[in-house]
């Protein structure tokens, strides 16, 4: 597409990763994960963004020229990024209800997230999101799920942004405040 050849993208299904490369964020489970879906969608890639702060440097990843990993990323921008996204991957250690999260279902990218308590609360799974235990073959399971059910893909996408709309648009929670 037009979008994902604007961010130096191939034309292929696009996996990203928002969040930093601290260790809590789990970026190894995620290019193992990756690696798997790539094994059955050779066309696949993966786009692993880091926060480009605090002499964060990219580490070498495997997975050659499908995987990129960009720094940091003006905000505006961002939702390019998601857009672009075929599915997106936040599988932190722990977190609670990370604006990510939020900002990629509000941008219809179908999200892969971790079984943390946040997420009960807010999303269900299968419907809203895919919620995963911090599991290489587990998350691996689920984004190839979701980048080739297209019936699932489509849910996620419009029950996503439909729980933003509802929960997390500023005009909505001021009328009903």
């Amino acid at each position: 597409s037009d979008l994902k050849r604007s961010l130096g993208l191939d034309p292929g299904p696009v996996v990203l990763s928002p969040r930093s490369l601290a260790p809590v964020y789990n970026i190894p489970t995620i290019v193992a994960a990756f690696q798997r879906v790539s094994e059955a969608l050779p066309d696949a890639q993966l786009v692993i963004k880091h926060m480009g702060a605090d002499g964060e440097s990219a580490p070498e990843l495997p997975g050659g020229d499908r995987v990129h990993v960009i720094g940091h990323v003006p905000y505006d921008r961002m939702a390019a990024y998601y857009q672009a996204a075929d599915v997106c991957v936040s599988i932190a250690s722990s977190d609670s209800a990370p604006r990510s999260a939020w900002e990629a279902l509000a941008c219809g990218s179908p999200l892969v997230v971790s079984d943390l308590p946040w997420v009960h609360e807010q999303l269900e799974h299968g419907r809203t999101a895919m919620i995963v235990p911090i599991d290489v073959e587990v998350v691996g399971g689920a984004m190839f799920r979701v980048l080739t059910e297209a019936p699932l893909a489509a849910d996620l996408r419009r029950n996503g942004r439909r729980l933003v709309e509802l929960r997390h648009d500023r005009r909505a929670q001021m009328d009903r405040l």
